[in-house]
């Protein structure tokens, strides 16, 4: 085995100062660019609520109604506890404590407000996009290893996980749609291999990030696979953030 592909201490496995610095930048740029479609609904709350004459006049303006909610704080999953009559007396709660105290400043505050809201949701999608960008890169390096040795392999889409639905695998196509790749299986040597992502092991009744199993297509079974540990061969955590 080619001594380069062997991992000799610790210290290799530590990210370096560059790495860190790149994974930082990647992150914050994707945030930013996460983050266009609620600056935009932003500047057309802002302009909606300049066209009130003060903040009780919002309650007027049925178009702006979703957004006065979310800058009241209330989240989508806490809507279907609410009826109209709830939403409007957050709404009213809202203007009260913070918008009339803000006076001619209203639209102004209303804006960062329904920013601020929208922030956290943010930092929740930005996690999981983190886990998902950390995937999509091991998947794509493993596809360039399968490819450049010229192994074949096949793959299973998140959507035909339950139907068992592996189609040949195509280096360049399954590339692009890496994100949607939910298992890779390959043989090589005699040696039958199933790399399966995020699902529910009985053995440790949790989920598990990274499974390698020894199988084929057939064994994977719409996943029963978990179902049998003497069939496994590795389990991991995927890390992908810079921490």
């Amino acid at each position: 085995m080619n001594p380069l592909l062997i991992i000799r201490s610790a210290q290799e496995l530590i990210t370096s100062r560059t790495q860190t610095r790149s994974g930082f930048i990647e992150a914050a740029l994707a945030k930013n660019e996460k983050g266009r479609p609620y600056i935009e609904q932003a500047r057309t709350l802002r302009a909606y609520a300049l066209t009130a004459e003060n903040p009780q006049a919002l309650l007027g303006i049925d178009a702006i109604r979703p957004a006065l909610l979310t800058a009241s704080g209330l989240s989508d999953k806490a809507f279907k506890y609410f009826t109209e009559a709830d939403k409007t007396e957050a709404i009213r709660a809202l203007i009260k404590n913070f918008l009339e105290p803000a006076g001619n400043e209203f639209a102004e505050e209303l804006t960062y407000r329904f920013l601020l809201i929208k922030g956290d949701s943010l930092g929740g999608s930005m996690r999981n996009y983190v886990g998902e960008l950390a995937q999509m890169k091991l998947v794509r390096k493993l596809l360039s290893l399968l490819a450049i040795r010229e192994i074949p392999y096949y793959v299973l889409s998140k959507q035909q996980k339950k139907n068992n639905g592996w189609t040949s695998g195509s280096y360049e196509a399954d590339f692009t749609a890496a994100s949607e790749i939910a298992a890779i299986q390959w043989s090589h040597d005699g040696k039958n291999r199933l790399l399966f992502f995020n699902t529910k092991i009985p053995l440790v009744n949790n989920n598990v990030d990274i499974c390698l199993f020894d199988g084929d297509c057939l064994s994977f079974d719409s996943g029963r696979i978990v179902n049998h540990p003497q069939k496994a061969l590795m389990f991991g955590e995927l890390k992908g953030g810079i921490d």
